[in-house]
């Protein structure tokens, strides 16, 4: 019997052997009950990275390589053409989640079958969040299609609007 992934974690790398066990460990702590996998993607790295991960004992741990350097954006595009989650989520290699990261914003995805579940986030340097009682909603917010395009709206005649909903990592999307 195959489990069905509900989650597919997707983590671009190049050049990042400092960063990888703290990452790996995060997900690896993750007290999330389901079935998730783990997609890497190495976008050509000269280091040891690859080694590194790929002696990381993790069963749910998938790895590809780009052929050419080509960015973040190519090699998450690779990470979603390999997906088998119902949900996506993005992680940066340089990043580490809490323990119950996956777990919360599943849950809360499928509390009303949101196709979108994202959170704040610490900013960690020099061992000090410098994000500490910034929030970029200060309550829970649930965003209806006219919000979503007002967001939108805003982002496009505004360029320097930032449209906290826009990020990439740390949102739980659904395929």
């Amino acid at each position: 019997m195959t489990d069905t992934y509900k989650i597919s974690v997707i983590i671009p790398f190049f050049n990042a052997v400092k960063y990888i066990n703290q990452c790996l460990e995060s997900l690896a702590l993750q007290d999330f009950k389901f079935p998730y996998e783990i997609i890497m993607i190495d976008d050509c790295s000269t280091d040891e990275s690859l080694k590194l991960i790929k002696n990381h004992k993790n069963f749910n741990l998938k790895i590809f390589q780009l052929s050419n350097n080509s960015g973040p954006s190519a090699a998450r595009n690779i990470g979603l053409s390999k997906a088998n989650g119902n949900y996506i989520f993005f992680l940066d290699i340089d990043d580490i989640i809490e323990k119950n990261t996956l777990s919360k914003l599943y849950e809360t995805a499928l509390e009303k079958d949101y196709d979108l579940v994202f959170c704040d986030k610490k900013w960690i340097q020099n061992f000090k969040n410098l994000r500490e009682e910034k929030f970029d909603y200060n309550d829970d917010k649930i965003f209806t299609e006219e919000n979503f395009s007002q967001e939108i709206k805003k982002r496009f005649y505004d360029p320097l609007y930032s449209g906290k909903i826009f990020g990439l990592t740390g949102r739980l999307i659904k395929k």
